[in-house]
């Protein structure tokens, strides 16, 4: 078994704590030298013994996360020096390096995202005898050691790559790229069909009496939130809608130190939606939102200004795996395992010689997945 392996056993109980510190780690929120909380403040913190807190860490330790430093503490390890010494005899070369970058992992809370790759990833290269090592790649766009020494088989990459990295560092290592397709990287990528998407969207909500569609996402400038607005606005055009500017509700939030910082808590949308539903014009009668997590955030919005959801406005939202969290809003699955799966099944072909096309761009489209916040409008109803 990989040392980075992001096994969640929930009928244990520090199951809360491990997935936790692997989550802050892998993520970069806790970095390599940072010392993590001695036993007694993290079994205040999490209700849970230190016995049971020993065994979390013992665990990260084990999968070369964390290291003990006796009479010091516990600290974050370096990811390379805790793989060391945990490879086998000849694992060298069956070795594919996972590589994220903060751009993409930053827009969402990591169980919604980083996890289920992780755990999809790993999942299906321990099968195949493959380990997987993680790097995150920072602003300054260092490579992980793995990739210097070109101690792999194979990457596969997640976010907005910059095509010189690739072109330096990963070429002419096989290479598959998650969601994030750039034209100027000539690898193989696997996404989900964003314009389906919202051709999917648009279609169901006028299937149900609505013409006053609108769309609201944040992250405007990146490539996805891009992609799946500009499929809104073609998907409307198809379906002979018309599209007033006040119910484009897009916007892009500033970066801290080039890091766009997680969204939580009470987060106020509506000095972005307020455009759309001032009473100035006859509002939207549906949103659709980039997922779940900015729908949510809508809804509150809405529901604080005297707007009913849905009898007043449906709203569609979605989310990548539905085996963590089943949806909250009528909407999409993103098929998030079954783009991973995917994605490894055409790096192994690679990586063993089996051929297979060069130069794909592999699209899975979406599930759409009926629910409660999507219904006829009141002007439909009444008649």
């Amino acid at each position: 078994m990989s040392g980075m392996s992001l096994r969640r056993q929930s009928n244990k109980a520090y199951d809360t704590l491990e997935e936790k510190l692997r989550v802050d780690i892998l993520t970069g929120r806790l970095k390599p030298g940072d010392a993590i909380q001695t036993e007694t403040e993290l079994a205040a913190s999490f209700g849970i013994s230190r016995n049971t807190v020993r065994k979390a860490v013992n665990i990260l330790v084990d999968d070369g996360l964390l290291k003990k430093v006796q009479g010091s503490g516990t600290f974050v390890a370096q990811i390379d020096e805790g793989l060391k010494g945990k490879k086998a005899e000849g694992v060298q070369n069956r070795q594919i390096l996972f590589l994220s970058m903060s751009s993409a992992l930053s827009e969402e809370c990591g169980r919604a995202t980083f996890l289920p790759i992780f755990e999809n990833i790993n999942r299906l290269l321990e099968k195949q005898s493959y380990s997987m090592l993680y790097s995150q790649l920072g602003l300054d766009c260092t490579p992980p050691v793995s990739l210097v020494k070109k101690d792999l088989c194979g990457v596969i990459f997640h976010g907005e790559l910059p095509p010189a990295f690739w072109s330096n560092h990963i070429w002419p290592l096989p290479s598959v790229g998650l969601q994030y397709v750039n034209p100027e990287i000539d690898c193989n990528w696997v996404k989900i069909d964003n314009f389906s998407r919202s051709y999917q969207a648009v279609r169901y909500l006028k299937e149900l009496g609505h013409s006053r569609i609108g769309f609201l996402s944040n992250e405007s400038k990146l490539f996805m939130p891009r992609e799946r607005y500009e499929g809104y606005l073609k998907a409307m055009a198809m379906h002979g809608l018309k599209v007033e500017q006040e119910w484009c509700i897009t916007w892009q939030r500033q970066r801290c130190n080039g890091i766009l910082p997680s969204e939580r808590g009470d987060v106020d949308y509506w000095p972005y939606m307020k455009k759309a539903f001032d009473g100035t014009k006859p509002h939207p009668t549906a949103l659709i939102c980039l997922d779940d997590f900015r729908a949510n955030f809508a809804s509150a919005a809405l529901v604080k200004h005297g707007f009913r959801v849905p009898e007043d406005v449906s709203i569609l939202g979605a989310r990548n795996d539905l085996r963590i969290l089943p949806l909250s809003f009528t909407g999409f699955n993103d098929r998030l395992d079954e783009i991973c799966s995917e994605a490894v099944r055409i790096l192994l072909a690679e990586v063993n010689g089996q051929g297979g096309i060069e130069g794909q761009t592999i699209s899975l489209r979406p599930e759409f997945i009926p629910g409660h916040t999507a219904v006829s409008p009141a002007s439909v109803q009444k008649k």
